[in-house]
């Protein structure tokens, strides 16, 4: 279901491509250069076509992890994989776990995700207790329709996530 449209607050001429996924209230946007994966009225990622982020947040997280000199990042979310994409690219290992599995779907067809990055279907805190693997860093970055889940803000999950960690 693609269809144009004529945005009335861009200069005429632009055209705004509007992408259904099969999946209630799962929208992909393009603007010129800019493409959004949006759940319902949330913006879960946008990027430029190579998949460089377009969000503040994902910069700042890319930023800190590259200064931090971390080499192996374990991310649970993947929205549209933005940041994965970027840390690969910069030779980082990467790894995400997300509940969700159109979302590796929408990163490698909408968003560039390489498909070396290793994507698992998984509820982030029983992959981090099935698998014993430490990382430099763990990125969370999953938001449900109510924001973040309270089960990632509880002491328990950040003491496994640390225990998961080098």
């Amino acid at each position: 279901n693609r269809h144009c449209r004529r945005d009335q607050a861009r200069p005429a001429g632009l055209l705004e491509m509007k992408t259904a996924i099969a999946a209630p209230g799962h929208v992909i946007r393009r603007n010129g250069g800019k493409i959004s994966y949006w759940q319902r009225e949330y913006q879960q990622s946008a990027s430029d076509s190579t998949g460089v982020s377009l969000a503040d947040y994902i910069h700042a997280f890319y930023f800190f992890l590259m200064q931090a000199g971390v080499r192996d990042v374990l991310m649970i979310g993947c929205g549209g994989g933005n940041l994965a994409t970027m840390l690969w690219r910069s030779g980082v290992d990467v790894t995400v776990v997300d509940i969700e599995p159109r979302s590796f779907a929408i990163a490698r067809k909408y968003f560039a995700m390489p498909a070396d990055i290793p994507c698992h279907v998984a509820d982030g805190i029983a992959w981090l207790k099935a698998h014993r693997r430490r990382h430099g860093a763990i990125v969370l970055d999953a938001f449900g329709p109510n924001g973040m889940p309270e089960v990632f803000m509880a002491d328990s999950f950040f003491r496994l996530a640390k225990s998961r960690m080098t």
